[in-house]
């Protein structure tokens, strides 16, 4: 991100600033430690918040985004005797790039992007008792997070405009030696808002 930021800013190029919130849909894969898939968990519904800045990478085709990151991962389940429920929040870094085609008031772009995380509060409730997840190692540890996804924005002002993005990614533990597996397959909806600055040499 650094490179990145010091490349740019020397070119005297133009910078935004964004926020962006919406919703994940998060379905937990999680293996026991015989490799048995766990396949009764349903999938939830999360927030999500991001905070950052934008920069060209080349005369506006391609753009590079950076910033902080607050995502929710929940999930439920259960069988004839007890029901589960999942309600996790991570905070982290995440990068991405996307290429722009077409550039205007209203342009589309294809985005890849790479995250990283840790564990800021969860919570596991079987039947009508509640555990904490902070402890457990599958939930805890350096998370990464790799997706692709599409960008769509629309300029309102000189200084400002307004996106909608979709994305699909999985999260991941970067050590995953554990007997016990645990990931992340997360549909993420976001609108975000970008106030954009320009300075010349």
């Amino acid at each position: 991100m650094f490179l990145v930021f010091l490349l740019v800013s020397m070119q005297g190029k133009a910078q935004d600033f964004f926020f962006k919130t919406g919703v994940n849909q998060t379905a937990y894969k999680f293996k026991d430690s015989d490799g048995i898939s766990m396949e009764e968990l349903l999938p939830g519904v999360g927030s999500s918040y991001q905070a950052g800045f934008g920069l060209p990478l080349y005369d506006y085709w391609v753009r590079y985004e950076g910033g902080i990151t607050v995502d929710s991962y929940n999930a439920s389940g259960g069988d004839t005797g007890n029901t589960y429920r999942w309600n996790t929040t991570y905070g982290g870094l995440r990068n991405s790039v996307g290429f722009f085609p077409l550039d205007g008031d209203l342009t589309l772009g294809i985005l890849g992007n790479f995250g990283i995380s840790r564990i800021l509060s969860g919570a596991q409730t079987i039947n009508n008792s509640e555990n904490s997840l902070m402890t457990e190692p599958e939930f805890n540890g350096v998370m990464m997070q790799p997706g692709v996804g599409l960008s769509v924005s629309y300029n309102i002002l000189n200084n400002g405009y307004l996106t909608f993005d979709y994305d699909y990614s999985r999260t991941l533990r970067l050590k995953n030696n554990l007997e016990e597996k645990l990931s992340f397959a997360t549909h993420r909806i976001l609108f975000g808002v970008h106030f954009h600055l320009e300075w010349h040499d």
